[in-house]
């Protein structure tokens, strides 16, 4: 009796970026799964609208 195969998940396809970084002239290789970049993207959407949300408080003088 032959022994069971164990299946294995086909690994997620990487996608890369080329992203600059801050204080150099080079660009960088970033890669991540498709998931992990819609998280990265939702958290750098996140940041940079309370980045505005807060340009806007500091307009009208409040905190």
């Amino acid at each position: 009796m032959a022994a069971p195969q164990q299946v294995t998940a086909p690994k997620p396809k990487q996608i890369c970026r080329s992203e600059a970084l801050i204080g150099s002239i080079a660009r960088h290789h970033i890669c991540h799964t498709a998931a992990e970049w819609a998280e990265i993207d939702g958290v750098k959407g996140d940041n940079a609208q309370q980045m505005l949300d807060d340009a806007e408080r500091s307009k009208r003088g409040g905190r």
